[in-house]
């Protein structure tokens, strides 16, 4: 995983990320390296960044690769918005077949489908042996149910989620068209020895279909975060996203936010991936502190309301209906203080730490905003290796940029993987150009 930040008033935007990546493989465990790069100048000489965050790849190609191709191919590409550089840079990745192309896109629904399959897998397999008889000999009728009440607990999960914007040209007739051949070999190796039913299968492939087409929360996706300045742009701008893949020339992206600094708008901070600590620095509580808080008083409400109606038993004079009643009005009283409740410490929170935060970020000298998005990384490294029971996920070094309309794409920290003096002519070679 990873931590990083954007920390952006009306003169600079800053960006830092750690360099920290943890490569899973599967029962065997995982492993963690401290030296990948995240953080990168979009075009050479231009006041735009590039970060990326969770799956380093997209369709099997990695980022910094496409970055780099890129930027090799518009080196003098100069445009008048940051959006503009979001949208020309969305371009060039559906527009080059070659770099992401028809074999890694079967991969990656083959990806995809899998993920949405295993949960009904999980959840037949971890069930099946009420499918078995006291002989031992497993009844395939039970186990079809069994599929079918894991399938019919899938749909009702997908169905009320909305599709995804590449659905116009990416839709289920379109996956299926492509792509079905290769999904439903899938179901057959993942559900082939249960022997289900054709209409079953289909079913399968439909959830398969479905868990593509949905704007579903990915855990391989990747993030990517824009952020800086165009030729007509007087105050930073950040864009961040998403990304499942890429299919048939449409990006599958989804949860799209952009902030622009303004005249009434002159500070923001967006903290990414593993972010909790940040977060916690900022609203003055953990985010696993408020949960147990709001536990704790929910289930407080649930036995208050039994004790109230053990406490009205005492009390032969009161009828069941008036006993009912006054435990009713109870039990409302209780809940609308906890609602009261949180509203207050909601309010307490925003105003006594988030606005004066967010505040004072709109007056940072630019030398400040680095360090307070480099230590916003920094706070998440340090409590990992502080502490015994997790596994350090983010760490190594912190790379921080600052990039102004002045003085562009400034790198503050940056650490290489090999060194500057043995490699004199690095710098004169690698494609830099001097105004």
């Amino acid at each position: 995983m990873t931590a990083e930040a954007v920390v952006m008033n009306k003169s600079a935007v800053a960006m830092a990320a750690d360099s920290a990546v943890t490569i899973s493989s599967g029962r065997q465990g995982s492993k963690t390296f401290e030296t990948v790069n995240k953080l990168f100048e979009l075009i050479k000489g231009r006041p735009v960044g590039f970060m990326i965050y969770a799956n380093a790849e997209i369709n099997g190609m990695p980022w910094e690769t496409v970055l780099k191709s890129f930027r090799d191919a518009n080196r003098d590409l100069s445009l008048p918005y940051l959006e503009d550089y979001v949208d020309s840079f969305s371009e060039y990745i559906k527009d080059n077949r070659d770099m992401v192309g028809p074999a890694s896109e079967v991969r990656l629904v083959i990806d995809k489908a899998y993920n949405a399959l295993t949960d009904i897998f999980e959840y037949v397999f971890e069930r099946q042996e009420s499918c078995v008889t006291n002989t031992g000999r497993l009844v395939m009728t039970r186990v079809s149910s069994l599929v079918t009440e894991a399938i019919d607990r899938a749909e009702a999960r997908y169905e009320p989620i909305h599709d995804g914007p590449w659905t116009d040209a990416v839709g289920p007739k379109q996956i299926r068209e492509t792509f079905g051949q290769a999904i439903d070999m899938l179901v057959g190796e993942l559900f082939g020895e249960w022997r289900l039913k054709k209409s079953i299968r289909n079913r399968l492939s439909n959830i398969a279909i479905s868990y593509i087409t949905k704007v579903v929360p990915d855990p391989a996706a990747s993030g990517v975060v824009i952020a800086g300045f165009g030729e007509r742009d007087y105050f930073p701008k950040m864009h961040s996203v998403r990304v499942r893949g890429m299919l048939r020339n449409s990006v599958l992206s989804y949860g799209h936010e952009d902030v622009a600094i303004e005249q009434n708008y002159a500070g923001h901070l967006e903290t990414f991936a593993e972010d909790e600590e940040a977060r916690a620095y900022i609203s003055g509580v953990n985010s696993a502190v408020r949960k147990k808080i709001v536990e704790y008083w929910r289930g407080w409400m649930t036995d208050s309301r039994t004790e109230i109606a053990s406490t009205l038993s005492r009390f032969g004079n009161l009828t069941a209906a008036e006993k009912t009643e006054v435990e009713e009005a109870m039990s409302k009283i209780t809940s609308d203080r906890l609602h009261e409740f949180m509203h207050h410490m909601q309010d307490h929170e925003d105003s006594t730490f988030v606005a004066p935060f967010l505040e004072s970020i709109s007056f940072l000298p630019k030398d400040e905003l680095a360090v307070l998005a480099e230590s916003l990384v920094n706070l998440t490294s340090l409590k990992q290796r502080m502490d015994v029971q997790s596994v350090a996920t983010v760490g190594g070094a912190i790379d921080v940029a600052l990039i102004s309309r002045g003085d562009g794409f400034v790198w503050l920290k940056r650490k290489h993987y090999f060194s500057s003096e043995l490699n004199p002519s690095w710098h004169m070679t690698h494609r830099g150009t001097l105004q």
